[in-house]
């Protein structure tokens, strides 16, 4: 998890703009205790907060491309990066890094919002382009990474939390009614509106872009449902070997992983394909004094895969951040 944020605007920043996205960024601290990062010139600022899973020295943030145009800031994991460094390498192209995000500029590059569907991962980013004055924001498939957007009178704020915008000068935090109802409905917020005014969700599988003060708001992908007429045993295995898969290339990393681990089918089942391929340490929580507690039933599952396994319990107590 990382965290991303920035403020385009037609006409120059004051002067104190990096200050701003540096208070910007801390809101986000939590989401990326390793490391900080901004950019800013006339009329950007972009602000980075990482935590480090990839290249863990050099996969430092805002990056920019060979030729200087393009500044990216991006939140997430690209699966199938090593695959298109490769093409992309084939192509020509020049690494600073060995992080995904640095795949992304590149393609990003090539073939501007066409490499969306090419990008098999979760992941929420912005590339500003410093030649056509654009700004060009992302998020994945199914919304999995967060993105939040701002309008302003003469430009555009973003975040990947709604807290990042207390630190804009100006903002006022103010209630959606409308969204607050339909919180209490649903306990949750419907479509690209948020639970504060003036402030939206880019929805999944979007893509917005932001020049000349005007903003375009595209779909690059729906699910669609297609019906076959095939034998159990062949969705049976087909299911088997996508999540053994998909499992497989999440396990890319830099830094020591780990699984939760409930005593769900879901989790159950990931950690299962996972132990096919190397020891796991599993991890799991419980609600102490509640009814609802799955940690015996996880220990049994733990077990019975031979994982290294820790659980622990949280009281309503810690849960508010109050005094154990």
């Amino acid at each position: 998890m990382s965290g991303i944020c920035g403020i385009i605007h037609l006409d120059p920043l004051p002067i104190n703009s990096s200050i701003i996205i540096n208070r910007m960024n801390e809101k986000l601290r939590h989401r990326g205790p390793d490391e900080k990062g901004i950019f800013a010139e006339k009329n950007v600022a972009l602000g980075f907060r990482r935590l480090s899973i990839i290249d863990l020295e050099g996969g430092r943030q805002p990056l920019k491309d060979e030729a200087g145009r393009y500044r990216l800031v991006f939140n997430g994991t690209i699966y199938n990066s090593l695959k298109l460094r490769e093409e992309l390498l084939s192509r020509g192209h020049q690494f600073r890094t060995a992080c995904d995000a640095e795949v992304v500029l590149h393609l990003f590059e090539e073939m501007g919002a066409g490499c969306l569907p090419y990008l098999r991962g979760m992941f929420a980013f912005a590339i500003w382009d410093r030649l056509k004055k654009r700004l060009f924001l992302a998020r994945d498939r199914f919304g999995i990474k967060p993105l939040y957007y701002l309008p302003q009178k003469k430009g555009l704020v973003f975040a990947s939390e709604l807290k990042a915008f207390q630190a804009f000068p100006g903002f006022q935090s103010k209630l959606n009614e409308e969204s607050f109802q339909h919180y209490l409905t649903f306990q949750y917020v419907p479509g690209n509106d948020t639970i504060l005014k003036n402030v939206y969700r880019l929805p999944p599988a979007h893509y917005l872009i932001w020049q000349d003060n005007k903003t375009t708001l595209e779909q690059y992908w729906e699910l669609t449902i297609c019906p076959q007429e095939k034998p159990l045993t062949f969705f049976i295995e087909g299911i088997q070997e996508r999540l053994q898969d998909a499992v497989s290339i999440h396990r890319r990393s830099d830094v020591e992983r780990g699984a939760f681990l409930s005593s769900g089918v879901d989790s159950s089942c990931v950690v299962a394909l996972l132990r096919r391929m190397e020891e796991v340490k599993t991890y799991s929580v419980g609600c102490a004094g509640g009814k609802y507690n799955e940690l015996p039933q996880a220990a049994q599952t733990a077990s019975f895969l031979d994982t290294q396994h820790r659980d622990t319990k949280v009281s309503s107590s810690l849960f508010l951040g109050e005094a154990a």
